[in-house]
């Protein structure tokens, strides 16, 4: 087989699971790296993977769901 098809399978791979777990706050660099090996797998990893972290939506921290005040900003969290 190819080589090169297989390089562009994991570069395409790798990029896809990274821009993923971007956007749902998760390791770009780790599902990157995960995508390289993994392929599509990883891709569905960092689909289904649950972050519990949020962002806060005053200072734009990353803060656990659980918190009721951000413990950088003292922002309440309380959904009215």
């Amino acid at each position: 087989m190819d080589y090169r098809i297989l390089l562009v399978y994991a570069i395409v791979f790798s990029i896809l699971s990274g821009g993923i777990a971007h956007k749902k706050g998760g390791s770009v660099i780790g599902y990157f790296l995960l995508g390289i090996i993994l392929g599509p797998i990883a891709m569905l990893i960092a689909f289904l993977a649950n972050n519990d972290n949020n962002k806060c939506p005053n200072c734009g921290e990353k803060i656990s769901q659980e918190v009721e005040i951000c413990p950088n900003c003292s922002e309440s969290l309380a959904i009215n």
